[in-house]
C-alpha cells in the first residue's frame, strides 16, 4: 500500500479531471450508452455456455441454416441434448423437454409441427451435429 498515494495524486488532480472530463463528454456523444467490446461479449457468452446447457449443446451442435428443408426431428434432438449433458458433466443442468423447447426458440430456433412427417414435432431450418458424430 502506497502511503503517499493521496499527494501523488493531488499533483495530478488536474490532469486526473481532464481525463474524467474527456471520458463524460464521450459518454454524452453517445447517449450514455456504453459501447460492449468484442472481448466482453465472447466472455459473457462463455459463461452463458457454461451456465445454460440448452445454450451450450445450441451452441456446439446445433448449426441454422436458410434451408427450410433442414430439420431435426425434437425427440432426436433433445436425446442428443441429454447425451450431450452426460458427456459434459451438465447432468444436473438437464432441462425437461418442455423448458429445452422454450430455451430454443428463445434462441431463435423454429419448432413446429410438421404435417410432411405425421404432424411429429420438429426443428427447422438447423442441421444437428450431433448427427454427424
Amino acid at each position: 500500500m502506497d502511503r503517499n498515494l493521496e499527494s501523488k495524486l493531488a499533483l495530478e488532480l488536474s490532469g486526473i479531471f481532464n481525463w474524467a472530463l474527456e471520458g463524460y463528454n464521450r459518454l454524452r456523444r453517445n447517449g450514455f450508452a456504453l459501447k460492449e467490446v468484442p472481448s466482453l461479449k465472447l466472455a459473457k457468452q462463455e459463461y452463458r455456455n457454461d451456465m445454460d446447457s440448452v445454450r451450450a449443446f445450441a451452441a456446439s451442435k446445433l448449426t441454422k441454416t436458410s434451408n427450410p428443408g433442414d430439420k431435426v426431428k425434437f425427440s432426436d434432438g433433445y436425446n442428443h441434448y441429454v447425451s450431450f449433458c452426460q458427456t459434459e458433466g451438465k447432468g444436473k443442468d438437464l432441462e425437461e423437454k418442455k423448458m429445452f423447447k422454450k430455451i430454443l426458440q428463445e434462441l431463435g430456433f423454429r419448432i413446429e409441427n410438421s404435417k410432411k412427417d405425421g404432424n411429429q414435432v420438429h426443428i427447422f431450418n438447423v442441421k444437428s451435429l450431433a448427427d454427424e458424430e
